[in-house]
């Protein structure tokens, strides 16, 4: 079974996709509109602002906007494949009941 990537991992190898598999045209991209530019080079940029989406959100927005900005239509996804695919509810399945109030408790017994 393959390894699921982080987000930030995900990201990285979407661009990766987007510029015809070049990493120098990854690093080139001019389309500072995308969710996902700051974050192109699987990194996160200190100059990133207050307004910036965290990883996950940003791998939201950017769902969202395959889907026609249908929110939706997000939960139908019919691209297993894609990068983004296990981050599309923008939460990462490997925290799941991470930081829930049942798992706080058990923890302090």
């Amino acid at each position: 079974m393959e390894k699921i990537k982080t987000p930030l991992e995900s990201v990285r190898s979407f661009c990766i996709q987007c510029s015809g598999d070049s990493l120098v045209n990854v690093s080139k991209c001019h389309f500072t509109g995308c969710e996902l530019f700051s974050r192109r080079s699987g990194k996160i940029h200190k100059a990133l602002t207050k307004n910036d989406h965290t990883t996950l959100s940003a791998i939201r927005a950017f769902c969202i906007g395959c889907e026609s900005g249908i929110i939706s239509n997000v939960s139908e996804c019919i691209i297993p494949t894609c990068p983004f695919y296990n981050y599309r509810f923008g939460k990462n399945p490997k925290r799941a009941g991470i930081g829930s109030i049942k798992n706080l408790n058990k923890k302090r017994k």
